[in-house]
């Protein structure tokens, strides 16, 4: 017979929170990776009615960890004491399954409900944070002084701290402690100015788009972060873009004109897959394109900005192939009429690649380089762009580092779109310039607000 007993019951978790405070006032907080010897910490003065998903990102920015792994906080002494009450990221509130299993029930609060005055109210009261579940570095926040907050203070600040931030995915405080030891290096250095420079971009009113601030992220403590920094400041992102019919119906005209072109009827493509000849020349002379290319301008496989022109217009949605035919999709009859509308939806679909891939971040570093005014094709703004690519970790295949040019080849698929959409004044094949117009700094500056 099975031994039969009672299951033990485990306690309700008590929440620990408390209410939040009638005035903001100013959290002086020490922040240690745990078990680091010597120790890792950074001193920050953060605003007391900051959430805690803001908190996870002065944490991400100031030990220049690049929110590539998962996190979480609680209270008592370890994110996984089984009785504690946890604050979760949206991601493990959505998976449950994978929340539990090894790394303690998925059960808890959402950070994003949670204000840092909840949580920590007197001197000496902690807060646990857990980022990367592999590696696990474990953080305490540690509330030192409650001071009172003046109008002009900063949304976080950080005042001190010890060392730079460990490499990511290097085997926790453990592993990184033996990969000193082997590399018989010292630990990078910790820079003040590096890590305000970060935290001034979360500002909330100062709020970058989610894959521009993922990309600053990614070059933390790197040298170019600086020159990237200095780069996003002069997009000036928080500028809200606008567009009107008059700005709007040249930029779009030759999305229009395809889009004409290919009519109701559509337009049977060659055996070879392309546009027939007679269109190929009609676009060549009646867009303006022999500026751009040389040649004779009839074959679509010898004319790329025609080349170029269609198969953007087919990864944004505009057109289609079907049984040999190029056709207008129901999207493009709405929006050719539109010029506005269109405008728009080019805006919401000019990134189109991968969010991982080195087409996607070289056409980001782009964008912001035409929000800047920069031309995108001199010599500096490439070399700035490889700069970022390399710090990010990409190489050639057989890996090289990347060549003058690799960057400006990866951005291509973004940079044809805005080109076709009037981004740059008097663009030609062989000039090397690509000087933004008034309307390509708007145009670049909306792309990137709305890709959140």
């Amino acid at each position: 017979m099975a031994n039969i007993g009672k299951v033990p019951i485990q306690p309700p978790i008590a929440t620990g929170r408390r209410p939040r405070r009638d005035e903001v006032v100013t959290y002086r907080v020490r922040i240690d990776i745990k078990e680091a010897k010597p120790p890792i910490w950074r001193r920050l003065e953060l605003g007391s009615d900051m959430l805690l998903n803001d908190l996870h990102e002065v944490i991400q920015a100031s030990f220049g960890w690049t929110d590539s792994h998962l996190h979480r906080f609680s209270l008592g002494t370890s994110v996984w004491d089984p009785g504690v009450e946890t604050y979760l990221s949206g991601f493990d509130l959505d998976d449950g399954d994978f929340a539990s299993g090894d790394f303690g029930e998925a059960d808890g609060i959402a950070e994003t409900d949670v204000r840092l005055d909840e949580v920590l109210v007197e001197a000496g009261d902690r807060l646990q944070y857990v980022y990367d579940y592999g590696d696990s570095w474990e953080h305490v926040v540690r509330l030192e002084q409650v001071i009172d907050r003046s109008a002009q203070a900063a949304w976080a600040v950080c005042t001190d701290g010890r060392r730079g931030g460990p490499p990511e995915d290097c085997g926790g405080i453990g592993g990184y402690e033996e990969l000193l030891a082997q590399n018989e290096e010292e630990a990078e250095e910790f820079d003040l100015e590096d890590v305000n420079d970060v935290l001034s971009m979360l500002q909330p009113d100062a709020r970058l788009p989610g894959p521009v601030a993922a990309l600053l992220r990614s070059v933390h403590g790197h040298p170019v972060e600086r020159p990237l920094a200095e780069l996003i400041s002069a997009a000036s992102l928080a500028e809200p873009a606008r567009m009107d019919l008059v700005q709007a119906t040249p930029m779009v005209r030759r999305y229009v004109w395809l889009l004409d072109r290919v009519g109701e009827a559509g337009i049977k493509l060659t055996e070879s897959g392309y546009l027939p000849p007679v269109h190929v020349a009609a676009a060549s002379v009646e867009l303006n394109l022999g500026e751009e290319w040389i040649g004779k301008g009839n074959r679509e496989i010898q004319t790329m900005p025609v080349l170029e022109l269609r198969e953007s217009a087919q990864k944004m949605g505009l057109l289609r192939k079907q049984h040999g035919r190029v056709l207008v999709t129901k999207q493009g009859q709405k929006l050719r009429r539109d010029p506005v509308g269109l405008w728009w939806h080019l805006v919401a679909r000019a990134l189109w690649q991968g969010s991982e891939s080195i087409e996607r971040k070289a056409g980001l570093v782009s964008l912001l380089g035409v929000a800047a005014g920069q031309d995108i094709n001199a010599e500096p703004f490439r070399l700035l762009l490889i700069d970022i690519l390399s710090a990010m970790g990409w190489r050639n295949a057989n890996g090289t580092p990347l060549g003058v040019w690799s960057g400006t080849g990866a951005a291509r698929e973004t940079v044809h779109v805005l080109r076709h959409m009037g981004a740059f004044t008097h663009y030609r094949q062989l000039s090397h310039s690509e000087q933004p117009t008034p309307g390509g700094v708007e145009l670049a500056r909306a792309i990137l607000q709305l890709h959140t």
